[in-house]
């Protein structure tokens, strides 16, 4: 459908995600594989499809794939959820490494706290924004208590970043994790 509506892709971003939480003696078989489904599947049908389609409109081109810090900072209970997005991590390097060879640069970005939706229902947050007032005095006490920043990133400090990426501004850069954490994993 891409290709038949504006002739060729020249960009991509990889950008599913779910969360699961809990500790791994508790995760069903059911969990691990919804999580990994959505996490990592989602991420190589993004890439293989983003790599074929971008190579072969002949000009080049970049893909971001979104991780998240998990990849590279174990926390108890984000065992699928960590699993899937360090996958996504390496999967991206192979990618980077096969585009190469069609100017397809490939790139991750491994976000810490971001003030999304992606929080809502998770037991601990819906607790915590309870007990806080609301959504946004939660990512407050959890990025005070959380990052050397004390703050979470707003979406759109992470598109800043994603835009870079694809811009012709980091045409050197492939195969490349650029961690926005506000000093998470420091």
């Amino acid at each position: 459908q891409i290709a038949a509506k504006f002739g060729r892709l020249d960009y991509a971003v990889a950008n599913a995600g779910i969360p699961a939480g809990g500790p791994l003696v508790k995760c069903s078989f059911e969990e691990w594989r919804r999580v990994i489904a959505v996490n990592l599947d989602g991420v190589f049908l993004t890439l293989k499809t983003g790599l074929k389609m971008i190579g072969e409109g002949g000009r080049g081109g970049a893909m971001v794939v979104i991780a998240s810090v998990a990849a590279i900072k174990a926390e108890q209970g984000a065992g699928p959820y960590a699993a899937a997005k360090a996958g996504a991590v390496q999967l991206s390097k192979v990618a980077a490494r096969e585009g190469a060879r069609d100017q397809i640069r490939v790139n991750v970005v491994l976000p810490g706290g971001v003030k999304t939706p992606i929080w809502n229902g998770l037991p601990f947050f819906d607790s915590l924004s309870d007990k806080m007032g609301g959504n946004e005095a939660a990512f407050d006490a959890m990025a005070k208590g959380g990052t050397p920043l004390g703050r979470f990133a707003a979406p759109e400090e992470l598109a800043n970043q994603i835009g870079h990426l694809l811009s012709s501004r980091s045409q050197p850069m492939t195969g490349a994790s650029v961690v926005v954490d506000g000093g998470l994993s420091a």
